[in-house]
């Protein structure tokens, strides 16, 4: 059983070309006194505490050896390009919370001495708790809102972020000395990959 907390440290944003001033002011950025829209000069530090619980345990006389976790992560002010589509230019935000949840089994099963399979099945499902505004804006419940205007949210709550929920890992190896090889080891091996589609 594990609890840890880490972060990373915040940064500067290079401000971006004139061109992408409506795109700011879309996200809900407010223009400034050069009728400008300008991205934050900068972002702050993001936190997270992440908690697992696990086992190690070998069986069937140390022929089979089963790893097993599962973890939750909750992530504060995270850290995320934002990409403006009407100029092709992107700028770093903190995005509100992120939680993550998922497990793993790790399976090592050797039936006879030269054969050994493995078989890993892993999940992973991780969502933005809340829905996060650009700039001065706060989420009512349906939009950002604030004295100057109004804009859709940047990322809304249930938001994925990237990556594939599944991955399964499969593999077998027959790995024995060969007479025609000189008493070498020869050996066999296969491996299986799959990833579902991203949510």
């Amino acid at each position: 059983v594990s609890a840890a907390k880490g972060y990373r440290s915040g940064g500067i944003n290079t401000p971006l070309t004139s061109a992408c001033s409506d795109s700011l002011i879309s996200v809900g950025l407010p223009a400034g006194a050069d009728g400008q829209a300008h991205v934050p000069a900068g972002y702050s530090s993001d936190s997270l505490w992440s908690y697992e619980i696990g086992a190690k345990n070998t069986l069937l006389n140390g022929t089979l050896q089963i790893n097993s976790s599962m973890f939750v992560i909750d992530w504060k002010n995270i850290q995320q390009s934002v990409y403006l589509a009407g100029c092709g230019e992107q700028f770093a935000a903190n995005l509100g919370s992120v939680r993550s949840e998922g497990g793993d089994v790790d399976i090592v099963y050797k039936p006879l001495q030269p054969l050994t399979l493995g078989l890993t099945v892993a999940y992973t499902d991780a969502y933005y708790a809340r829905a996060s505004c650009a700039g001065t804006l706060e989420f009512n419940g349906s939009i950002c809102a604030g004295p100057k205007g109004s804009a859709p949210p940047i990322v809304s709550e249930g938001d994925r972020l990237l990556g594939a929920p599944w991955t399964v890992l499969a593999s077998g190896e027959y790995a024995a000395p060969f007479g025609a090889l000189g008493g070498r080891t020869g050996y066999v091996r296969f491996d299986y990959q799959r990833t579902t589609a991203q949510t």
